[in-house]
């Protein structure tokens, strides 16, 4: 988490803590309150049944507004800036550490108000982000997936669940899990249904597992939330419907580059990054907003299909870039990604001056390499 916590739409780490003995009345009340207004109830167990021995890990965060689910959207630019501050916030933590959510549901993205509007709206103008005051936050990275600093790759083994697996056929956040599997063990963007998903399907992950780096998974969530978001507003019916089908045709290309019938060579998007430059080149966030400076040059996909001022704009911005310490960036301070390669050069220069004062060994054979170690994380069900 301290590695997400300097990212954009990322939630902020503040602390945690080991508590140990039974929950205060406070903590009663609040639990006796959501369990029984909620349609649900708690998925977490009485706090009455703690005794004293019992020890809490309690972790701190910074506030991240209100999950998108309890969120009542009313408006196309808070629709834009949700889908757009979520793509955002993937392609960077691809970008910084190689990050996969594989949970991004509504429950997972929360938005909050940052008051007015940042951008002055331009009717010239393709720009779509940044209009409603709202700023997105990606929260629960309890089946995530990063590579930290050191090169330590966090992950939690879906495998060991596969309950996660097995919800409601056609449930469209059940299709996720399930997309991401079969993505995984096959390398195809074919769904395997619920009745594939059991112990026996392992034996067909062809070597595979759920420490590997697949961005495609953030594809996957990022299609789920445009359809989720769409269906928020075809719910509120009247005029809106109309900026709606606005939206639709705007978005057809978008829709279709992220269909898993649509192949790579035709322009398949495999990662949030690429979704990210898609829409930079649309010019619906500019470079600015997203901050690529200091990032992999942009492929610019689907630049054929714009006006020739946009591209030179385009091209003029990712120009720029080279006119700007890519050390430093434009915002005065390195990224996580430049960070971590300034303390691995800075580990491998120590190791090297360690190295010559050391005399070498008389055995000509080389040390086996130690594994990296992975730390287990716990299992998690599916909501």
């Amino acid at each position: 988490m301290n590695t997400l916590t300097e990212l954009p739409g990322f939630v902020t780490f503040k602390g945690a803590f080991l508590v140990k003995g039974q929950p205060g009345k406070h903590y009663f009340k609040a639990w006796d309150k959501y369990h029984y207004n909620s349609k649900e109830g708690s998925w977490f167990t009485d706090p009455r049944y703690y005794d004293d021995q019992t020890t809490f890990l309690v972790i701190e965060l910074g506030d991240a507004g209100t999950v998108l689910e309890d969120y009542p959207l009313r408006t196309m630019d808070e629709l834009w800036d949700i889908f757009l501050g979520t793509v955002i916030a993937l392609a960077k933590g691809e970008m910084a550490c190689e990050f996969e959510h594989r949970d991004l549901h509504e429950n997972n993205i929360c938005v909050s108000s940052r008051g007015l509007a940042e951008v002055a709206r331009d009717a010239k103008a393709n720009l779509r982000y940044g209009f409603s005051g709202l700023e997105v936050t990606l929260i629960d990275y309890g089946l995530s997936r990063a590579t930290l600093y050191n090169g330590e790759v966090m992950f939690n083994d879906l495998e060991q669940d596969l309950e996660v697996f097995r919800g409601s056929d056609g449930h469209p956040q059940f299709n996720c899990y399930r997309k991401m599997r079969s993505h995984l063990f096959t390398s195809t963007r074919t769904m395997q249904k619920r009745a594939w998903h059991t112990e026996e399907s392992r034996a067909l992950s062809n070597g595979h597992d759920w420490s590997e780096h697949r961005p495609y998974h953030n594809v996957i969530w990022i299609q789920f939330l445009l359809g989720y978001l769409k269906k928020q507003l075809i719910r509120l019916k009247g005029p809106i419907l109309d900026d709606l089908k606005n939206f639709n045709a705007q978005t057809v290309e978008l829709s279709k580059r992220m269909d898993p019938r649509t192949k790579i060579e035709n322009g398949a998007f495999e990662s949030a990054t690429q979704v990210l430059e898609y829409v930079i080149a649309r010019g619906w966030v500019s470079c600015e907003q997203a901050e690529v400076v200091g990032t992999s040059e942009p492929s610019f996909l689907g630049m054929d299909n714009l006006e020739e001022d946009v591209k030179d704009e385009l091209l003029k911005e990712s120009r720029n870039r080279d006119e700007i310490d890519p050390k430093v960036g434009r915002s005065g301070s390195t990224t996580p990604r430049q960070r971590r390669g300034e303390a691995q050069r800075a580990t491998t220069k120590k190791r090297d001056t360690k190295s010559e004062n050391i005399k070498p060994r008389a055995s000509s054979e080389e040390e086996p390499k130690p594994a990296v170690r992975r730390s287990p994380r716990t299992k998690k069900s599916a909501k």
